[in-house]
């Protein structure tokens, strides 16, 4: 049985309307994943791509990129 439904018959036995749960269930969740984007150690992915599929290519998305890169190590982000 998942968590999640594991919690969902803990409340319906408790008797707490579904509406509540969802919202606790949701507030929980949402908990949970601001805590990992609170992490201490963030890094930057920043790549360079001037082919798509639907769209021309760029003129400069090496420059692009560099630039990106310099601006989130200003903000101590390291990038690759």
């Amino acid at each position: 049985m998942s968590g999640l439904a594991f919690l969902s018959r803990g409340f319906q036995a408790i008797g707490i309307s579904e509406f509540k749960r969802s919202l606790l269930l949701a507030l929980l969740l949402t908990l949970a994943l601001i805590s990992s984007a609170l992490a201490d150690k963030r890094v930057a992915l920043v790549i360079g791509n001037s082919t798509y599929k639907n769209v021309g290519p760029l003129d400069n998305p090496a420059n692009d990129a560099t630039l990106k890169a310099l601006a989130e190590e200003d903000q101590s982000r390291p990038c690759f």
